[in-house]
Order: structure tokens, then sequence, then C-alpha cells
């Protein structure tokens, strides 16, 4: 880098306040906590011909006035949890970094890395980082980053769609703000309405747990450290095959996608019915569509896929996702409270930590869904985090292995389904005393294997064993 600068950005919001977090706030804020980390949202874009810093610091003023959560920190101390507050004013710092003799594309990735690398400062910093870089004083790419307590992947969406809403000659909003806001959500969360949809909640969630068999994820097959291992599988072949058996039996790719998780566990594992939290964006609910804030919770799926073909197990799964659609928004409190509860009158623990999070937004050749939610998608990052190189297994497919982490990732085992245009790209994080490399890539790979024979063969087999009685 050339140079770098500063310039505080004013801002003024449209309310303020302070109360505890709204349920997908506790969501996010278990797994930073869970993961020690910031979780951040990342990434570089070009800008548009003729877009100066001072529309940058335009854009940036007008977003932390109407979103809430861009201008919220923390309050840390006391036995209830972390409190938000939400500022009325302030100023945010925006870089601006000459680029020199650099290609700037470059310099903005490696910003935008280095935002997204070093954890916020929940209780003093403003949870946004931005940098405009130039070339000879020209502006030609952002860098931002925010921590996930911010919002998910659609809300981050939205905060972008959010900036055609800004009239940069006058400084003004051509249309009212949108979205139930983090307080907002948080007050309704404490009525009477709300706790009938807990309690629902609570009812659907029990019945699926008292069905599990006994041990299900509850000790480790080696004992061992936590730790975590990471790999990527990218395929055109795989895509092509889900897309065929998306049209076939007119249900969308998210439930073929669970079914095709759910026999290739069950494969690999020996364990059917196969138990599954599917992250849900909620984002089809009153006031969600677009508020930045993170509403996205995960409801447990339990899928017996053994002794019946793939087509069959793709109708299963896709019920079984419609009650987590529906059953997807509770107070995360008094699900802990439920899992305890169960656990102890079985007499044995209950892990359900077994997550399928498909976070793609783009969905541009899907047929129809078979109705419902038009996704399963929840929060995260855009891409696939692969760490390390791998090699091609031919017909555009892929398996990298990323960095292992040590002191876990989501404890046993957590499937991604990644928005990357033009293939099927899905990754795993796995606790290897659970699940062992060997385990995961046979999951990984297995996952397209089922896909490519059932696109072949609509009578093709599950290759599992009934549940049993």
């Amino acid at each position: 880098m050339c140079g770098m600068s500063q310039q505080l950005v004013p801002f003024h919001g449209l309310a303020s306040g302070a109360g505890e977090l709204s349920w997908g706030q506790r969501i996010i804020w278990g797994a930073m906590c869970h993961q020690r980390s910031s979780l951040s949202m990342g990434w570089a874009r070009p800008l548009t011909s003729g877009e100066s810093v001072a529309d940058v610091a335009a854009g940036l003023r007008f977003l932390l006035g109407r979103h809430e959560s861009l201008r919220t920190r923390l309050e840390l101390a006391g036995d209830g949890g972390p409190r938000q507050v939400v500022a009325p004013a302030g100023e945010v710092p925006l870089d601006v970094v000459e680029a020199g003799g650099a290609d700037p594309a470059k310099v903005a990735a490696g910003l935008a890395a280095r935002y997204q690398q070093q954890d916020f400062d929940y209780t003093r910093e403003w949870p946004v980082r931005m940098g405009v870089v130039t070339r000879d004083g020209v502006p030609t790419h952002l860098a931002e980053a925010y921590p996930h307590l911010v919002g998910d992947a659609f809300g981050l969406a939205a905060l972008r769609a959010d900036l055609a809403n800004l009239d940069l000659a006058t400084g003004e909003a051509t249309a009212p703000a949108t979205g139930l806001q983090p307080l907002a959500q948080a007050r309704w969360q404490r009525s009477p309405a709300a706790q009938r949809c807990t309690e629902r909640a609570m009812r659907h969630w029990e019945r699926l747990l008292r069905s599990l068999p006994d041990a299900r994820f509850r000790a480790p097959a080696v004992p061992g450290p936590a730790r975590s291992v990471h790999a990527v599988y990218q395929s055109r072949a795989a895509r092509q095959a889900l897309l065929a058996i998306s049209a076939r039996t007119k249900v969308s790719t998210s439930p073929v996608l669970l079914a095709a998780f759910a026999v290739a566990l069950a494969q690999v594992t020996g364990e059917n019915p196969v138990l599954a939290q599917v992250v849900v964006s909620n984002r089809f609910r009153p006031g969600f569509a677009t508020t930045v804030s993170p509403v996205n919770q995960a409801c447990l799926c339990v899928i017996d896929v053994g002794g019946i073909t793939f087509d069959e197990a793709v109708a299963r799964a896709w019920h079984s996702a419609m009650g987590a659609y529906k059953h997807a928004y509770y107070d995360p409190r008094q699900l802990d409270d439920l899992v305890d509860r169960v656990g102890t009158e079985r007499g044995s623990g209950i892990n359900t930590a077994c997550f399928f999070n498909d976070r793609r937004v783009r969905y541009r050749e899907e047929p129809a869904a078979q109705g419902g939610p038009p996704t399963l998608a929840g929060a995260g990052t855009d891409g696939t985090g692969a760490d390390g190189a791998g090699a091609p297994d031919g017909e555009g497919s892929r398996l990298t292995w990323g960095a292992a982490r040590e002191g876990g990732y989501y404890d046993r085992l957590f499937l991604y389904v990644n928005d990357v245009p033009g293939t099927l790209c899905y990754e795993l994080w796995a606790d290897p005393r659970y699940l062992p490399p060997g385990g995961v890539e046979a999951l990984l790979r297995g996952m397209a294997d089922v896909l490519a024979g059932a696109a072949a063969n609509p009578a093709a087999a599950t290759r599992v064993a009934p549940a049993a009685a």
C-alpha cells in the first residue's frame, strides 16, 4: 500500500435505546462465544465508474442512520447476558487506501481480509469496517466487513440493496426503511404471542427428541481433545444431477440436498433415522424479509431414509423441512432447558449438534418449490472458505481440505451449502472424534454419488437399512 488515511463519517439514527438481545442475536452470540470469533463476513468489490469517496461516505452514513444493527454496541456486564445498546448518533471511520503501483483489486482483497480476520470490540467499536481503495486518487474498489451479530447473508444483501434508496444529490431517502429492527424484535419476543410461538416450537422439538434412539452422537468414538477438520467439495456434475432431480420431483433443490445429506450420512455412519438441525432463514416471517439483523434459527429434522427409494427420501426430507420452517422461531433459552430435561428423563444425554445450512442466496435456475418458503438458507458467508489445495476428480469435481481448527467448531458436524455459480459447492466441518477424516471424505463424495445415481435412475434405492422398530 502506498498510503492510508482515515476520515470520520458522522451519522444520526432514526431511533435508539437499549434492551436484551433478540432470539436471532442470541443464537449468533452463542456461536461467536463458542468459536471465540466475531464470525465476520467481509468482501471486496469494484466501485462503479465515477463513484467518489464522498459518495461512499454518504452511503455509509445513510445505512447507519437507517439500520440499528450497524450502530449497536454491547453491554457485557451482568448475569442476564449481553444487552444491545443502539446509539442515536456517532462517527464511524472510513479508511482511504492509495494502491500506488499495486493492483487495486488485490489491495482491496487484502484490506477486506484484514478487516475480517481481526475480531471486533463489541463494546467500543461500531460493527462495520469499510475502506475505499484508490489508484492515483481515483476510487476503484470498496472493502468492508461486519461481525455476524450485525446480520446474516440475507440481511447483508438487504443492506446493500437499501443503498438504491439513497438520493446522492440530496442525501435523502427515496423510500422509508423497512424490516423489523432488533430492539423491536426483542420487545415482541417478550409478548404472549411470542410465548405461544415458542411453546408450539417446543412441543415439536420434544416430540422429535423423544423419538430419537439413545446415544445419537452422544459419546466420542475416538478419545482426544476437541478439534475440527474441514473439507470442501465442488462438482458441476452434481449440480446437474441436483437440478434434474429437482425438476423430476417438483421439489426445490434445498430439500433434495437435505435428502442427499441424510442418505450419505446414514450410509457412512450406519445410523438411521438421521438427525439434523436445519438452519432456516425465517425471512418469510412478517417484517423479516428486509431486516438486516440475524433472524435465522435452526429446527430439528429426523428423517428415516432406510429401505426406500431416493425420491421417497426427498419427499420425507421435504415434509420434515416444512416442519422445520414452521417451528424454527423460538426462545433459544427454553430450547436449552428442554434438551437438558428430556436428556435427564431418558437417562442419557442428547446431542443434536448435526447441522445442515443451505446458505445460498441466489436461486436462478431452480424449478418452482412444492410449497412453503423458497429456501432453507440461513446465515453464513459466501464462498467456500477453503484453505488448502485439492485435486480435481473429473467432470468438474474437486475435494479440497482446509486447515483444522483446535477447540472444536460446532462440536460434531456442520454442513454448509455455498452460493457458488455454475457448480454445487458444499463444505463440512466435523469433530474427528465423531467422524474421522475418512468419514468426512466419504460423506462429501457420497452426497455427489447419491445425486448422480438418483438422477440416472428414478427408482434408485438409498442402500440404507430400515430403522429398528
